[in-house]
């Protein structure tokens, strides 16, 4: 786009640039594909206050998990699309499991952080961003299609939490206080290591790996210092903001598109995990608690949204 700006391409040839880039072979081979898989969840679970047990399962379910994504991808249409559902079920399956026999395991934790790559938080942003904006076909578009992956993901953890009661082995879906933490300063290297595993996900370059890495962590600074000085209601508007500002700017100084740096710290802001969480407690017909979290979810989509814009 920045050189159709600038006249140094025409539309034929932008059109035959944009063909090549879709019809290039992934990036990654398999083995970084999961080892990024792997890496997300378990630094999702440092994130989420996990220990040490939960770390290393969510992140062999990360492996487990990124390996059937490919398979599906390749395999026909039908099975990728309920791809999410089978994942969720898998992974609530054995994070239930886990717990009966390891009561200090969140279950919930856990299949967030192992799921973490299908959940449609950034859709859902993008969505209310898009509405905001005017464009109320697409935004409404985008925010069905999200309100459909959050009801696959449901379903699929009510499939494997089904599963493990008929099997005699049911454990509470609560969220416990945080787990004594892997190692001191683990939340520390999570952006970093969450920066890397998107890298690879996404099929970015190698060479926007150490940028990448710097905007999850202005992100994450963001959102720390917005809850200080705005209050917790407003952090994911100061970490949105502060993330949509450093990659902007850093886009502009290397001549590369800002959704190359934004993406991956949009991930981990969005609303996702607690929208998911508020169907799982639907599903458990705790409807106060589950519309309690669907309203926190519309908030802080409209916050993110609007610290992009």
């Amino acid at each position: 786009v920045g050189q159709i700006e600038r006249r140094e391409l025409g539309p034929t040839e932008a059109c035959q640039r944009v063909m090549a880039i879709v019809a290039s072979p992934t990036r990654y081979p398999w083995l970084p594909w999961l080892l990024a898989h792997g890496m997300l969840s378990a630094s999702a679970a440092v994130l989420l206050g996990g220990g040490v047990l939960e770390v290393a399962v969510a992140g062999a379910l990360g492996l487990v998990l990124g390996g059937g994504t490919r398979l599906g991808d390749g395999a026909h249409a039908h099975i990728g699309n309920l791809s999410p559902a089978l994942a969720a079920a898998v992974a609530s399956a054995v994070a239930y499991s886990l717990a009966h026999v390891a009561p200090e395991v969140s279950p919930l934790r856990l299949v967030l952080a192992a799921v973490l790559i299908f959940l449609p938080g950034y859709a859902t942003t993008v969505g209310m961003t898009e509405l905001a904006t005017g464009n109320l076909v697409s935004g409404s578009a985008r925010i069905a299609g999200a309100l459909a992956r959050f009801l696959l993901l449901a379903l699929g953890v009510a499939l494997g939490e089904r599963v493990v009661e008929l099997l005699g082995l049911a454990a509470q879906g609560t969220l416990p206080p945080d787990s004594a933490p892997v190692f001191r300063g683990a939340e520390y290297l999570s952006p970093a290591v969450a920066g890397a595993a998107f890298t690879v996900i996404l099929g970015a370059r190698p060479r926007d790996l150490g940028w990448i890495v710097f905007v999850c962590y202005a992100s994450t600074l963001g959102v720390y210092a917005g809850g200080v000085v705005l209050g917790a209601s407003l952090s994911s508007f100061a970490g949105s903001f502060t993330a949509a500002a450093v990659s902007h700017i850093t886009g502009r100084l290397r001549d590369r598109p800002s959704t190359v740096l934004v993406t991956p710290a949009m991930l981990l802001l969005v609303p996702g995990g607690v929208g998911f969480l508020g169907l799982s407690r639907l599903l458990h017909r705790d409807l106060d608690a589950g519309l309690e979290l669907a309203l926190r979810v519309a908030l802080v989509a409209v916050a993110i949204a609007a610290g992009l814009m």
